[in-house]
């Protein structure tokens, strides 16, 4: 490992390479800063082109880098990319859902632990039920837009996940005055997990996870998560079975020639999440434009080369457009865009003509599953997806680095 805070490599079939460089010392500074502080974070953006969908690249990341966000741009064709760091891309099916453990391991048993912290890790805690909405409780959805749920919900998605892949499975609630889990059980037992904590009980001998209802169950628990943690499991009752209802695939909407998409890492407080943006430019718009956008709206800005009269969707009303200025339509109180979920919207033209519009779609969606850097050499690729074969894709990765140095790399065949 060098000092560099990256490498990058090129391995076959990569023709195209565009290496852009931006420091700043730290994510509160402005652009353009170049003081040099090594214990504050430094960005740098490195934007390479995807000529062939099978085509990879190796960054050599340095220690405490990390991906910061990212941006798509397509240069041709039409396609949906989806980044793949190491082989990890956020699950678009439950099937790819259940093999970001089922890769790693064998048995059954080993997966659903590695899922009940893969649950643990990406949804934090929400205070207050905030909607009740089936998503919420959607295993793909859920992890996908949302970035949070309540106890309830997250063992109602976690078992969901669970009695859908494995056959013969079932679930039922488990529950005490202030927190609810799930457990699972089969013809071999009843088998205790909560997602939200990431806790589970194996058997000393077994190594099977044991239910809530065995013997020593408080003793084991404590000796692997302490007694404030198992505190929670100290009055325990059951409650009601579990359906294994569970979307099975989110088909995402095709980008078109010139479309950008920025997906953030950052978790927002006030958002319960992330933002992602969707840059679009029409030039020659009809009287009705329909989108459909992969993650929820939460805000919309547009811009037309003239003065035009507009109706878009049934949050917007109708609106007046200024030629060659910003409108910018924000529907959701700051709760509401914490569950926004329209992700399909039709803009009809009243009066006048437009002429070229730009779009921007500020929509939310769930950072904690994004991609991450480790420490050394990072794949990085695109995960399957629906692209048509002429697709062309351009991709940025904002790095933040506590060391960047000033070489940068060439890459070599």
């Amino acid at each position: 490992m060098t000092d560099d805070a990256f490498k990058i490599h090129r391995i076959p079939f990569i023709y195209v390479l565009v290496f852009v460089v931006a420091t700043c010392v730290s994510c509160s500074c402005p652009r353009g800063n170049d003081k040099k502080n090594d214990n504050k974070l430094r960005e740098k953006t490195t934007t390479f082109v995807f000529n062939s969908l099978s085509d990879s690249f190796r960054l050599d990341a340095g220690p405490g880098a990390r991906l910061s966000g990212y941006t798509f741009r397509i240069k041709s064709g039409q396609c949906f990319p989806r980044l793949a760091v190491n082989g990890y891309t956020p699950a678009a099916t439950l099937d790819e859902l259940w093999d970001i453990c089922g890769k790693k391991h064998r048995e059954t048993r080993d997966i659903l632990i590695c899922l009940n912290d893969y649950f643990s890790s990406s949804l934090p805690f929400a205070e207050g039920k905030l909607v009740d909405d089936e998503f919420l409780r959607d295993p793909l959805p859920a992890l996908l837009y949302y970035s949070y749920n309540q106890c309830d919900d997250r063992a109602y998605a976690f078992a969901g996940l669970a009695v859908t892949k494995v056959p013969g499975l079932a679930a039922r609630f488990v529950t005490s005055p202030a927190h609810t889990m799930v457990e699972l059980y089969d013809d071999d037992g009843r088998h205790f997990f909560d997602p939200q904590e990431g806790v589970y009980v194996l058997d000393p001998e077994t190594k099977e996870v044991l239910g809530h209802e065995a013997e020593n169950f408080l003793e084991l628990c404590r000796k692997s998560f302490g007694r404030q943690k198992c505190a929670l499991y100290e009055n325990l009752g059951v409650g009601d079975p579990i359906a294994g209802n569970a979307t099975q695939r989110i088909d995402f909407p095709k980008l078109e020639t010139g479309d950008e998409l920025f997906v953030s890492k950052t978790y927002e407080d006030d958002l319960l999440g992330g933002k992602a943006i969707l840059a679009r430019t029409i030039d020659e718009p009809g009287k009705t434009l329909e989108f459909r956008l992969p993650y929820p709206l939460i805000q919309c800005r547009i811009r037309p080369e003239k003065d035009a009269e507009a109706t878009f969707g049934k949050d917007f009303g109708t609106f007046s457009l200024s030629g060659g200025q910003w409108t910018a339509f924000d529907p959701y109180s700051a709760i509401k865009k914490r569950y926004a979920r329209q992700k399909n919207f039709t803009l009809n033209f009243l009066s006048g003509e437009p002429g070229k519009i730009s779009f921007e779609f500020v929509m939310r969606h769930n950072p904690l599953i994004q991609p991450k850097l480790t420490s050394g050499d990072n794949e990085i690729t695109l995960a399957p997806g629906d692209c048509s074969g002429d697709a062309m894709v351009e991709l940025t990765l904002n790095v933040a680095s506590f060391s960047i140095r000033q070489n940068l790399h060439k890459m070599h065949p």
